[in-house]
C-alpha cells in the first residue's frame, strides 16, 4: 500500500526530503496488509508487476523482487491454497525460466493443486 503511494508520488515530479521529526505513526492490526506473510507475498508480487515496464522503477529491482515475491507466494500457499500457489508458480517460471527453485515450486504446487 504504502511502497504504490511513494512511487506514485515520485511519479508525480515530488521529491523526498528528510526530517528527523516524526510526521506519522504506524500501527499494525489483524486485518492490516501485512498481518497474513501469503497474502501480502501475492500483494507485492501485484505491485511489482504492475511497474514492471515504469521508467521510474529500477526494471532489474523491480523484476528481482516480483520473483522474489512470487516465490514467497507460492512456497507459503502450496499447503493451504494449492491453486494460489499453482498461479504464483506459474508467474515464477514465465519470469524466470532458468532458476531450478522456480521448477520445483510449480511442481510442489501443481501436486497439491491435484491432490485437492
Amino acid at each position: 500500500e504504502d511502497l504504490d503511494l511513494w512511487i506514485r508520488v515520485l511519479a508525480a515530479g515530488h521529491r523526498p526530503s528528510f526530517s528527523s521529526v516524526a510526521t506519522f505513526n504506524y500501527r499494525k492490526h489483524p486485518t492490516s496488509a501485512t498481518a497474513n506473510s501469503a497474502d501480502f507475498a501475492e500483494g507485492m508480487a501485484a505491485l511489482f508487476s504492475k511497474y514492471l515496464k515504469n521508467p521510474i522503477v529500477d526494471q532489474r529491482l523491480c523484476r528481482f523482487e516480483l520473483a522474489e515475491s512470487l516465490a514467497t507466494a507460492a512456497r507459503m500457499n502450496w499447503q493451504t491454497h494449492p491453486r494460489r500457489s499453482l498461479k504464483a508458480a506459474q508467474q515464477l517460471v514465465r519470469l524466470q525460466r532458468w532458476l531450478p527453485r522456480s521448477w520445483i515450486y510449480l511442481a510442489r504446487a501443481k501436486w497439491a493443486a491435484a491432490r485437492g
